[in-house]
């Protein structure tokens, strides 16, 4: 999976809090299966503590896959994750099908 430009994918910080000992937390979601402006986009979520000694990434899958998305950090803690296109890269008017159609 790629997640740099122009194949990005989206980031958020979970939150951070006493109860989860102020452990800053990552998720990334989406991205290209392979660095080109042509690229499927890649259905992946990953998340990781990074400041773990023996962190790892956990991996799962969105319904579909997303390029260019923008994860938002809702008040209860939800991460919702808007806009993006199925096909094609950032940049040059190469993204195409909007993640929602049933193209």
């Amino acid at each position: 999976m790629y997640r740099t430009y122009p194949n990005i994918g989206g980031s958020v910080l979970l939150p951070l809090s006493p109860d989860n000992n102020y452990e800053p937390e990552v998720v990334i979601c989406g991205g290209a299966a392979y660095p080109d402006l042509t690229s499927p986009t890649d259905p992946s979520d990953c998340r990781i503590k990074r400041l773990d000694k023996n962190s790892t990434w956990e991996s799962d899958a969105m319904p579909g896959g997303r390029g260019m998305v923008e994860g938002i950090l809702l008040p209860d803690g939800i991460v919702l994750w808007l806009n993006g296109a199925r096909r094609g890269a950032e940049g040059f008017g190469n993204a195409a099908t909007h993640p929602h159609s049933k193209h």
